[in-house]
């Protein structure tokens, strides 16, 4: 039986955690405009800096 190499392994975690962080923050994002409409543009406006 042939195992995968290293940098195999490392792309699909990869590949595997940018979904994650995707629907992460699909989520998180839907909870907050359920919450509040204006709060996630004003989550973004405490990002900009003067």
């Amino acid at each position: 039986m042939l195992l995968p190499g290293v940098s195999v392994l490392a792309r699909q975690v990869s590949e595997v955690r940018k979904v994650a962080d995707k629907r992460l923050h699909a989520t998180v994002a839907k909870s907050a405009r359920r919450a509040d409409p204006a709060l996630p543009g004003d989550l973004v406006a405490t990002l900009k800096t003067p």
